[in-house]
């Protein structure tokens, strides 16, 4: 209680948000950002330009390889996750 009220009225006290992914690739984040961007501009998910994440990790992949289609029908929970999982 004595340490949240010392949080709330020290003014040294400061407030970082974490915006540096070490371990996803760069470009995998980029897309995300493309797609999370869409969704919070029609207020489908709170996300703003501040929430992307970056990264300088460069996987050994080609960059049509970083996001796969799958189609599936989410009705069927068993399809849905044979679908997902076992391709």
């Amino acid at each position: 209680m004595l340490l949240q009220k010392w949080k709330n009225d020290n003014p040294l006290w400061v407030k970082y948000s974490l915006n540096r992914n070490y371990r996803t690739d760069g470009r995998l984040l980029d897309i995300f950002d493309q797609v999370f961007s869409e969704m919070g501009s029609r207020s489908l998910l709170p996300y703003k330009e501040s929430d992307h994440l970056v990264s300088r990790v460069v996987k050994e992949c080609e960059p049509d390889q970083l996001v796969r289609k799958i189609e599936s029908n989410g009705k069927d929970k068993d399809k849905f996750f044979e679908d997902l999982f076992e391709r």
